[in-house]
């Protein structure tokens, strides 16, 4: 599991945080994903940003949809973020 633990380190904080919150919503729509970041981050997060991140997250395999449609994640990035929370259980976080 360390090398998904690994690539999960090396996103963006916008495309962890976009992750964590396709993994908790069904299929989100890319304007409730921007106004829930910009909520969470207490500043506007642009509909361009996120389609950017979006974008690249597709690229790398991590999510798959599109702004129509919805979100969700792929088996990769279910397993990446399994790797994360296992890192995180076992204390290896200070």
């Amino acid at each position: 599991m360390r090398v998904e633990h690994n690539a999960y380190a090396e996103l963006s904080r916008l495309q962890r945080d976009l992750l964590w919150m396709i993994s908790n919503k069904s299929t989100p729509r890319e304007a409730i994903l921007s106004a829930k970041l910009g909520a969470y981050h207490n500043a506007a997060v642009s509909g361009g940003d996120v389609y950017y991140q979006l974008s690249k997250l597709n690229e790398l395999d991590l999510v798959v949809g599109d702004s129509s449609s919805g979100y969700s994640l792929t088996e990769k990035a279910c397993r990446m973020l399994e790797a994360r929370r296992t890192w995180e259980a076992e204390g290896e976080i200070t």
